[in-house]
């Protein structure tokens, strides 16, 4: 699985818009890059990671 963003307006089973991000089988979203139409997401740690913090008592 791949995560990507919409560069232009696609269909893909669905209508995503440009800016929109997706996630896809690697095949499907490596053809999208490849054809210019979307780049790929790279990973990003969230932000609503509370991990070592005390749970609420």
């Amino acid at each position: 699985m791949k995560a990507i963003k919409f560069l232009a307006a696609c269909t893909v089973g669905a209508l995503y818009n440009a800016g929109e991000v997706a996630g896809f089988e690697d095949a499907v979203a490596n053809d999208l890059i490849e054809r210019g139409i979307a780049e790929p997401v790279k990973g990003k740690k969230s932000t609503d990671d509370k991990s070592g913090e005390q749970p609420a008592a």
